[in-house]
C-alpha cells in the first residue's frame, strides 16, 4: 500500500454527500489525505461552476475540515470533479 510504503496517498472527490462519504472511508481505510477538498476549495467551486446541482441525501461530516461540512450545509450545492478540474491539474504541477 501507498502509505505504508512510505508514500502519499492524496485524494480529491467530489463536494456531495456521497463523496464526502468516500472521502471519509478513504482516511480510514487507507489513511488517504483529503487534497483540495476544503471550504475554501468548495466555496471557489461553487464561484467558477455554472451547472450547479443541489445536495442531496443525508450530511456527512467533515473531519478533516469542520467547516466543509457546514458551508456545504447552507449553501445546498454539489461541486463535482469536472467543474474544478482545471483547478485541479493547474496545482499537480506544484505538487512534491
Amino acid at each position: 500500500m501507498i502509505v505504508n510504503g512510505g508514500g502519499r496517498l492524496l485524494y480529491h472527490g467530489d463536494f456531495d454527500w456521497p463523496g464526502i462519504d468516500m472521502t471519509n472511508q478513504l482516511i480510514y481505510r487507507y489513511g488517504a489525505e483529503p487534497w483540495k477538498m476544503t471550504a475554501e476549495d468548495y466555496l471557489e467551486g461553487l464561484r467558477t461552476e455554472d451547472d450547479q446541482v443541489a445536495l442531496s441525501g443525508k450530511a456527512r461530516s467533515t473531519s478533516w475540515d469542520p467547516d466543509l461540512s457546514t458551508v456545504m450545509q447552507e449553501h445546498q450545492a454539489a461541486v463535482y470533479e469536472e467543474g474544478v478540474a482545471d483547478a485541479l491539474l493547474a496545482e499537480l504541477g506544484g505538487l512534491p
